[in-house]
């Protein structure tokens, strides 16, 4: 009993160290090696003051994500803000230019994103089979304690059929 319980245990630890190795190395790869597919479109996504510092779009947030901007006009009067003089877009940034009088002004951006959908799916599942990890991890005072329970159960169980063998005086 004692060594099913080491045993599982033992061997609970050692693929959680393997799925770790796994992967960690499907991160590294997918780094290198990824396969661009099309992301989100944003149509009249608001952009709250055209800054110089830059917003992120919405499909920002994925990786390896550049986006082709369409369209962009002032939210106040829908006039149409041409990109030469009045706003940059980098990756998935949209910045307005200096000297632009519509720096400050809500927005409204209409675009096309692509991104590294290897990466991604990469990064997604090293997220989730982290957060898996931790609600295991959470569980294994409550584990140990049963298999304690269960190993003690055992040891008495083994304990009162040796005292009724010794009590009618049969051997052990």
């Amino acid at each position: 009993m004692v060594s099913g319980l080491v045993f599982g245990i033992a061997t609970l630890v050692v693929a959680i160290i393997i799925a770790f190795v796994v992967v960690s190395n499907a991160i590294t790869v997918n780094d290198d090696i990824y396969f661009t597919g099309e992301g989100p479109s944003g149509s009249n996504e608001s952009i709250t003051g055209l800054a110089e510092a830059g917003d992120d779009l919405d499909a920002a947030y994925l990786s390896g994500a550049s986006c082709t901007v369409s369209e962009v006009y002032n939210e106040t009067n829908d006039d149409l803000i041409l990109a030469e003089d009045n706003y940059t877009v980098s990756g998935c940034t949209i910045s307005g230019v200096a000297e632009s009088p519509y720096l400050g002004y809500d927005v409204q951006v209409t675009y096309t994103s692509t991104y590294h959908k290897t990466s991604e799916s990469g990064d997604r599942m090293f997220e989730n089979f982290t957060e898996g990890v931790d609600e295991i991890s959470e569980q294994v005072p409550t584990v140990l304690l049963v298999s304690a329970i269960i190993l003690i159960l055992a040891i008495l169980s083994t304990l009162i059929v040796v005292w009724q063998r010794m009590r009618v005086g049969g051997s052990i």
